[in-house]
Order: structure tokens, then sequence, then C-alpha cells
């Protein structure tokens, strides 16, 4: 899953689960809040039927006693009072302003003294309560007396609340535990996810890091292994390609040392070895070792043709100098490949074939191959790999097949010769400036190494490729793009 994905499904995760927990807990609190608080809300319950059946049985009594010939007396009084003492409560009677009857506790008279005497003593019925207390008046005329009857049950603490009451503090203390309960959840949850995600951050974040401590410390040996699908699978991927890349480069740096390395002595020695000649010779002539005039021209000869090689040498180091830093002049143009080779072929066959070469071409190719070409340089090229093949023969005539094909990547040009080949550990290294299979260089006429490098770069520049097998022979396979066939000019002069 992307960072972007999950960063939504963790927004909506912090949205969704917190709301479904706080309903649960909310039912679950309601469920806790309903069983501890039913005693008590039924017991209010009570209370208001109590209340209720207090002022019917007092109302009953006064219809009972108001008729003009009705008449209380003690036993009555006491007969209401055990009815009343049933439910709670107690009862206070008052006739003409004077107590006649009474069973109150000290807590009933002084929940009584609350209340005025003029409320008291009002007409018709009434019910009172108070933080501690339940009264019902109901105050009736009988014989010309007016009675006041009052029960009164005298509560405490959370029995002195009604229904009302009750519930009010029911819903508030819920709404207080839903609300802390909530913010729990909320955060709780939010942190559990934005922990999960921030993991999932980090995670990535501390193997780059990790990995950048190891390429600060050398180690290239490492390697990045991130297995989520997110953005930062991309990132770590690039990472790990950038420190094969720079392994790759300190590698190739430590080749290109050696290589330098080894170009000085080999071109040292190159240099070395004509120059000796040279010297000995001309020592030789000016000390009169060549007293004759045939010895002298030998001399001179050999000194003309060492510093010939020498300014081949110099020449091949200037051309490989101008090739590595791409200053050297190419003129490339659109050549129909085959009609290139067949003309290279046809100019020196006879050559080479007095050399002890023999050139067969093979053309694979079933149409027109197009490529962009410097004719000249690949001529060079062409006739390098040539020489090396007659050079290198351990045949009184040795053959050449040069070889062209094609496929959906580009134009091949095989030269492949019936020779001794190379020994397989030298394949890599023939284009390498200076390698020489003869590593002792002992053998000058073999070369100096710099043939095989410089057609490389020539084949680069030409946005191929060139490499060399070893198989019954020596195979060197060159790789060019090709050049859509179309209205652009094409080169007939092949010669450059």
């Amino acid at each position: 899953m992307t960072i972007k994905k999950r960063l939504v499904v963790s927004n909506l995760l912090m949205l969704i689960v917190p709301a479904i927990l706080v309903v649960l807990i909310s039912v679950g609190v309601l469920a806790v809040f309903a069983q501890f608080y039913w005693e008590s809300i039924k017991s209010a319950v009570h209370s208001q039927e109590n209340i209720a059946i207090v002022k019917n049985t007092v109302d009953l009594y006064r219809h009972e006693h108001q008729t003009p010939r009705s008449k209380s007396s003690a036993r009555e009084w006491k007969e209401l009072e055990k009815l009343l003492s049933e439910v709670g409560y107690r009862l206070h009677v008052i006739q003409d302003g004077k107590p006649v009857s009474s069973n109150l506790t000290p807590e009933d008279e002084k929940a009584m003294s609350g209340i005025t005497d003029k409320l008291l003593e009002a007409d018709g019925s009434a019910v009172f309560m108070t933080d501690t207390s339940a009264l019902v008046r109901i105050s009736f005329t009988q014989q010309g007396k007016t009675t006041v009857l009052t029960a009164v049950n005298t509560l405490s603490g959370e029995d002195s609340m009604d229904i009302g009451q009750k519930i009010e503090i029911f819903l508030r203390n819920y709404l207080w535990i839903i609300l802390a309960l909530t913010l729990l959840v909320i955060a709780m949850t939010n942190g559990v996810l934005s922990s999960r995600v921030t993991k999932s951050l980090l995670e990535p974040l501390a193997l780059l890091g990790s990995g950048a401590r190891e390429i600060g410390d050398g180690n290239l040996e490492f390697e990045i292994q991130y297995k989520g699908k997110d953005e930062f699978k991309p990132v770590c991927d690039d990472f790990d390609r950038m420190r094969l890349r720079l392994k790759e480069s300190i590698q190739d740096q430590m080749k290109y040392e050696e290589a330098r390395r080894e170009f000085l002595a080999g071109i040292s020695h190159d240099l070395r070895t004509p120059l000796t000649a040279i010297k000995g010779y001309v020592e030789g002539l000016r000390d009169g070792v060549a007293n004759t005039p045939e010895r002298q021209k030998k001399y001179l000869d050999t000194i003309y043709q060492k510093t010939c090689d020498m300014d081949v040498l110099v020449d091949r180091l200037f051309l490989l100098s101008k090739l590595d830093t791409g200053q050297f002049p190419f003129h490339f143009t659109k050549v129909e490949l085959r009609k290139y080779l067949e003309w290279f072929c046809l100019g020196v066959k006879e050559e080479f074939l007095r050399k002890g070469l023999r050139i067969e071409l093979d053309v694979r190719a079933q149409e027109n191959v197009f490529v962009q070409l410097d004719g000249e340089q690949m001529r060079w090229v062409l006739l390098n790999l040539l020489e090396n093949s007659a050079k290198y023969t351990n045949k009184q005539t040795a053959t050449v097949k040069i070889t062209l094909w094609t496929d959906k990547f580009g134009a091949a040009i095989s030269l492949a010769d019936d020779g001794p080949g190379v020994a397989q550990e030298a394949v890599d290294r023939l284009f390498d400036i200076f390698y020489r299979c003869d590593k002792s260089r002992t053998n000058p006429s073999s070369g100096s190494g710099l043939g095989l490098a410089i057609a490389k770069r020539i084949v680069q520049a030409h946005k191929g490729t060139i490499c060399a097998r070893s198989q019954a022979g020596l195979t060197i396979l060159i790789w060019l793009p090709l050049e859509k066939e179309g209205d652009n000019e094409t080169d007939s002069d092949y010669r450059g």
C-alpha cells in the first residue's frame, strides 16, 4: 500500500474507530449506569408513588369527615397514623390552630419548621418537597373547626430527591464520563494508528540513514532490503543502485589506476626499446664500428625503422588521447554497410593474401543495411583487426571470415580467424590500453597494445560495441545501431 493510501486509510480509521469505540463504550457505560442508578431512580419513583398514596389517603379521610354530622376521634387519628406509617409517613393534626394528635419525630418537626404556618394553615391541599423531607398537607372544615392534616416523611441524602433530580444527576455524570472516555479513546486510537504510520515512515528512513553511514564508512558491500510496496520502495531501490554504481565506479577507478600504471610501464618499455637500439646504432656510427658503407647503410636503415616505429607509437598515443577527450573530428555519413564491406574486402584482399591471410565475406542480410559511419575510421578498425590476424597466425595461409547480419537491435559484423586464439582470461582485457598477451613485452614486433584500445573507442564513437571471444580461433564482434532508410543523403564514396 502506498504512503498516500496509507495516510488516507489511517485518517479514516482515526475517525471511524474512535466513533465505533465511543458508541460501544457509551452503550456499556449506559448499561452500568442504569444498573447502578436503577435502585435510586426506582426509590425516587417509589417515593413519588408514596406521596400519591398519602395524598389519596388523606383526601379520602377529608371527604369522609367533611359532612356536618361527622366527628373525628382519637381512635380515628391513630388508625390514620397507622395507615400512613405503612408508607413511611407520620401524621400531625391541628384543629383551630391547636395540635390534637401527632406522632412526628424531632426530625419531622424540624422539617415542618421550614414551612411557614401561613402555608400550613391555608385551605386546600398541597405537597411540599424540601431537601430533607416530603410533606402532604390537607386542610378542611369539620363542624365549624378548621382541621389541618400534615403527613411528613423525613428523608436523607439521595432519598430526598425527586425523580427529575435523580435523572438529571444520572445524565450529568453519564455525559461527563462519556466525554472523558471519548477523549481517552480518541487519544489512544490516534496514538496507536499514528505510531503505526510513523513506524512505516521511519523504517525506510532508518534503512536509508544506515546505508548512508555504511557508505560514509567506506562499506559498499551492504544491501538495502526494503520489502514495502509504497513510495519508499523506488527510493530504496535507487539508493541501492547508487551504491552499486558507486561500487562499480570505485572498481573502475582501481582498474583505471592499474591500467594507468600498466600504461606508463608499457609506454616506457615501448619507447625505451627503440631508443636503446637507436642509441646503440648511433654509438656504433660515432665510434666507427660501422666502417664500411654497407654497414653504415644498415645502421642508418635500422635507425630510420626504429624512428618510424616510435613515430607510429606516438601517433597512436596522440590519436588515443584525442579519442578519450572527445576531440577527434569524426565525419559521419549514412552508409549502406553491405556495399561498404564489399568495397573494403575488394581493396585489401590481394594485399593480405600476400601476407598469408585469405579474406572471405559472408553477407546474411536480406536487405540494405544503413548505418551512420565514418568510413575512414572504420576502415582503420577493420585493417587493424586483419593485421592482428595476419600477425598472430600459425599457418602458412590463414583465413578470416567477415560476416554481416542484422537483427532487431542493429547490424553485426564479425571477423573470425582460424588462428591459435588467445587464453580465455585474456579475452576480456584485449581492448585495454597497452595490454598484450606477451606480458614480458619481449617481442616488440607483436605490437604496442594500442590498436584494439583505439578500435574500441572508434566503435564506441559510432554508438556501437566491440567484444571478442576465443573458440577455434579469435572472433571479434562489432555491433552498430541501424539507421532507418529514408531520404537522407547516402555516401557512396566509402573511402571517406
